[in-house]
């Protein structure tokens, strides 16, 4: 019987766990396609990206558009440009879910002459501004919400 309780105990605190995973908000991380949001990118051309991030219902508005304005950053150093600037949509994005918060984004080393209207966007300089926080929400890190 001793046995039997045990295992009942070790299953219901299992679900429990499993239960307040499930109500946090969506850490700064890759989305992996299962439903667990995160970030991903897609490329219209060679210098032209979307960096995009679905969150859950728990998280804040003000999280994702720091993961975001974050991951360009992050992606512009990982692809070995220096600088990027956030676009405007072109009118056919309609195929892209208007419900994911989302940057268009051109990657570039200097200002680009077509873009001196936009902010020309440092991103090693972005980095060491929004990092520390970030880290807080970075998966494996702890934080309560």
């Amino acid at each position: 019987m001793h046995r039997a309780a045990s295992k009942c105990m070790t299953f219901a605190g299992l679900g429990l766990v499993l239960i307040c995973i499930g109500c946090a908000a969506t850490p700064y991380r890759r989305n992996v396609g299962n439903y667990s949001g995160g970030y991903w990118e897609h490329q219209e051309s060679a210098t032209i990206h979307w960096i995009l991030f679905s969150g859950n219902g728990r998280t804040p508005n003000e999280r994702i558009d720091l993961f975001l304005e974050y991951r360009c950053a992050e992606f512009t150093i990982e692809r070995g440009y220096t600088h990027y600037y956030i676009l405007p949509w072109p009118p056919q994005e309609h195929f892209i879910n208007p419900q994911y918060p989302r940057h268009r984004i051109l990657l570039t080393n200097g200002p680009v002459p077509d873009y001196y209207d936009r902010e020309l966007i440092n991103a090693e300089a972005s980095l060491a501004r929004l990092k520390p926080k970030v880290m807080p929400y970075m998966l494996g890190n702890k934080k309560k919400d």
